[in-house]
């Protein structure tokens, strides 16, 4: 909701590139920090910094197809492949992911899945700065 607020008074790029900003840094710090240098209240902050940014990203990132000034007739067939692209890592990354741990197990691997995470982020943080809204273009929201 307040990720939703933010677009509203600014743009949904500036929410989308926050967020992955977010993700940037907290899966870097997951990447690098030795799991003996942080406690459980750093574990619980760290999951609820990437929860509500996820959460965010999800919230706008469908606002930006207004913003980049998408026809209304394309809405439905641009929301069918947001879609797709969008939740296919939730197919595919629970197979790589194993895959991942079995071959290279324990702190190694997790290390290698949350630093590509991360590099994954800052690509987000580049793609939504590099986002050009229409002219005239505000804070929009999806509705």
């Amino acid at each position: 909701v307040v990720a939703g607020f933010v677009a509203d008074r600014t743009h949904a790029r500036t929410v989308v590139g926050l967020s992955f900003g977010i993700l940037a840094v907290s899966l870097t710090s997951l990447a690098l920090v030795p799991p003996q240098w942080s406690g459980l209240s750093v574990l619980y902050l760290q999951s609820a910094l990437l929860a509500g940014a996820a959460f965010a990203l999800r919230g706008v990132y469908y606002a930006l197809l207004a913003e980049g000034g998408l026809p209304e007739r394309l809405t439905g067939t641009a929301v069918g492949m947001v879609a797709f692209i969008g939740y296919l890592p939730d197919v595919i990354t629970p197979y790589a992911w194993g895959r991942l741990l079995d071959t290279l197990p324990g702190e190694a691997g997790y290390r290698v899945l949350f630093g590509s995470l991360a590099a994954l982020s800052l690509l987000g943080i580049f793609l939504a700065v590099r986002f050009r809204p229409t002219a005239g273009e505000g804070g929009t929201s999806c509705g």
